[in-house]
């Protein structure tokens, strides 16, 4: 399936007719990633797969986009590539859920008619990707701390001061 993505899907369904969603989708319409990222402008292409392993009903693929969030440490922006593959096992009670193997992630279903939100499955999965605190490799080399040519943090911080 490619072109226009359903809002809301049911796995099981997917997964017996073995469907494949293709496409993408703004990042705009994410509301809770949007506090997280500077460039809510962008868009996630997804490539997900249903089927079954075993006898699980599994979600497979991957998401990716390119995110734009602030460097923790010296609060300039920062490119976060994102290329996350997923496999999720769908499952319709916590204790099925632990008995999954470790190689699938559960996504719980606690009605058989429960529909899943495409956007929030994808959204879930690139809020995952974000690091908890994210920083430039050159701000993690130098522990976090910007300096000025004369080497002195103060005078960063004075600077940051007067700026408006």
């Amino acid at each position: 399936m490619t072109g226009s993505l359903p809002d809301l899907i049911d796995p099981l369904e997917f997964v017996d007719k073995r469907k494949r969603i293709r496409g993408s989708l703004p990042l705009n319409r994410m509301e809770r990633l949007k506090g997280v990222i500077l460039n809510p402008e962008g868009e996630v292409t997804l490539d997900l797969s249903f089927g079954r392993e075993d006898r699980y009903p599994v979600i497979s693929g991957s998401v990716q986009a390119g995110l734009l969030l602030a460097c923790q440490c010296c609060l300039e922006s920062m490119e976060w590539p994102v290329s996350s593959d997923l496999r999720l096992g769908v499952v319709s009670s916590i204790d099925e859920g632990n008995r999954l193997p470790d190689s699938l992630e559960p996504l719980l279903r606690e009605r058989d008619d429960q529909l899943v939100s495409l956007l929030e499955l994808v959204e879930d999965e690139l809020l995952l990707a974000i690091p908890p605190i994210p920083q430039h490799t050159r701000c993690v080399s130098t522990g976090g701390h910007r300096r000025d040519a004369s080497g002195s943090s103060f005078a960063v911080l004075a600077e940051l001061r007067l700026k408006p």
